[in-house]
């Protein structure tokens, strides 16, 4: 009764769905998503439950959304709810894994036990789903092999079915040709930044696996103006660009400092503060990335839940490496 569509990985899973599920609206289908957001039925974003999500919480969404009259559920799913086995009776239409990195090895242990985490979700997928996969990202196209459903890749480096040029990109808004064989578009989005394309084509990618053809897919990329804490902008009559992102890991935090420095001549400030369940880990990289591709830090703070400074010792053991930007702490 209800096509559902799974997206995972380490990033971008929260913008693709939305993503895709303005495309599928787009294109005329009544489609729910289920997110680090919350709720979105197609007019409001509702808070998501509390506590974690559960087979029976989810199953109980899906109803909802069928019962409503919805013809997709789009589902944003963790590599924890993956190991929780939230997706217990569900047999996923499309599976998107967006990329494979190294995180949360405080709580698996190591990479290849997170990695075996995120293939989970394939054992979810109905014989005839399709699944669509990052060229650019070896270990998530390293998968195809072990699949045995149709796939798609997508990509901006290396060959793929679904391709995407960057032509123009300012602080508030970029411009990419999107192509899917002999068949291309022009897409203006205001979400900003090489990482925002990839999330672009996710999207796209499972879009045309549902025959939603190129030029309405654009419509439905650029009717996402902005998303919560992904690049998002500030405006109080400034002359100067602010931005908002929920980077919270090395990679997330490289990429967006990568397009603020890229769309702008002038000065990058970054102002990094973390939450309790970041990975301790993970700190002197973040800051190395932050000390080598900002020109001033500001961390405002850092403290897990055990109240100890040890957050802000391991950033200012990667500034130390670097001893690029103005620290402030």
């Amino acid at each position: 009764q209800l096509k559902v569509v799974g997206v995972t990985g380490t990033h971008g899973k929260t913008t693709v769905a939305r993503l895709l599920s303005s495309i599928l609206r787009t294109a005329g289908r009544l489609t729910g998503t289920l997110d680090s957001f919350g709720y979105f039925d197609g007019d409001e974003d509702r808070p998501a439950s509390a506590g974690a999500l559960s087979a029976p919480a989810l199953a109980r969404s899906l109803a909802q959304k069928s019962g409503a009259g919805a013809s997709h559920a789009v589902l944003e799913i963790s590599s924890r709810e993956l190991s929780q086995q939230v997706l217990a009776g569900v047999n996923l239409d499309a599976v998107c894994l967006t990329n494979i990195g190294r995180r949360h090895l405080d709580w698996y242990g190591s990479v290849e036990k997170y990695r075996q985490a995120q293939r989970r979700i394939f054992d979810y997928m109905h014989p005839d789903a399709v699944a669509i996969l990052n060229a650019d990202d070896p270990t998530s196209v390293a998968m195809l092999s072990e699949l045995n459903q149709p796939a798609l890749t997508y990509g901006m480096r290396l060959p793929a079915e679904i391709s995407a040029e960057g032509i123009e990109q300012y602080i508030n808004e970029q411009l990419f040709i999107l192509s899917a064989g002999d068949d291309s578009v022009g897409v203006r989005t205001s979400l900003v930044g090489d990482h925002h394309i990839y999330n672009c084509l996710a999207a796209a990618a499972m879009a045309l696996a549902y025959g939603i053809e190129l030029p309405e897919i654009a419509r439905g990329l650029e009717a996402v103006d902005h998303l919560p804490g992904r690049m998002e902008r500030v405006m109080c009559g400034q002359d100067f660009a602010v931005l908002v992102d929920a980077a919270d890991s090395p990679d997330a935090l490289r990429v967006c400092l990568r397009a603020a420095r890229s769309a702008t001549g002038g000065r990058v400030i970054c102002v990094y503060g973390s939450h309790d369940e970041c990975d301790l880990t993970e700190y002197p990289a973040a800051g190395r990335v932050i000390g080598a591709m900002a020109d001033v830090a500001v961390v405002t703070h850092g403290y897990p839940s055990d109240g100890s400074h040890r957050s802000c010792m391991e950033l200012r053991t990667g500034f130390a490496d670097v001893r690029k930007a103005q620290i402030n702490v």
